[in-house]
């Protein structure tokens, strides 16, 4: 230490950026919402799960990102962050399934908490997030369902 400055010294190793697989903080499961002939001119919903275990982040939905979709007629509630491209459309639904907490416990969210998040644009690389490339997913909450 020299006039105050303390050196630090720190090990690449030691460092974990977002971008590690791991360091997402939430994980998911993607799901394929189908429709099966029914006895109604709508039939029936049927959900097939296409990954568990995903790593994720979901985040709210920015003012400005919310104006720009609503001009587009379209209303979107929240975004979720994946490492690669989840290959996602339209059809599909993202369930978060854990999160970690402010003290970096992982927590499961119960079946009763969970909530689907129909995706309302297909992946996109997005780069302000800084640290690399995650893509995002927008999406809104599935009315009336919660698991």
């Amino acid at each position: 230490e020299a006039g105050g400055i303390s050196k630090l010294r720190v090990d690449v190793g030691d460092v974990m950026s977002l971008l590690d697989s791991g360091a997402l903080p939430h994980k998911c499961r993607t799901q394929r919402r189908t429709q099966t002939p029914g006895v109604l001119a709508d039939g029936d919903v049927v959900r097939t799960t296409l990954a568990t275990n995903v790593p994720c982040w979901e985040q709210p939905v920015g003012t400005s990102e919310a104006n720009r979709y609503d001009k587009l007629g379209i209303s979107v509630e929240t975004k979720v962050y994946f490492l690669t491209d989840p290959g996602l459309t339209e059809r599909d639904e993202i369930v978060i399934t854990e999160r970690t907490d402010r003290n970096g416990r992982t927590v499961t969210v119960s079946a009763a908490n969970q909530r689907e998040i129909q995706v309302l644009r297909p992946s996109t690389p997005d780069s302000s997030v800084g640290l690399g490339i995650l893509f995002k997913v927008m999406g809104s909450y599935s009315p009336g369902r919660n698991s």
